[in-house]
This record gives structure tokens, sequence and C-alpha cells, in this order.
């Protein structure tokens, strides 16, 4: 269960990774 769309391997979930879009961490 790994998303390739986030290159952070902390984030497990996919409301999680939208979280970080809109965080400037993603960056």
């Amino acid at each position: 269960r790994t998303i390739a769309s986030t290159p952070e391997p902390r984030i497990r979930s996919p409301q999680e990774a939208r979280d970080v879009v809109n965080s400037p961490i993603h960056r």
C-alpha cells in the first residue's frame, strides 16, 4: 500500500497526501 504520488514515506493515506499538497512542506 504505497502511494507513488507521494515521494514522502511518512504519508500513508490519500487524505494525508492532500494535506501535504496544501502545505508548503510538499515543495
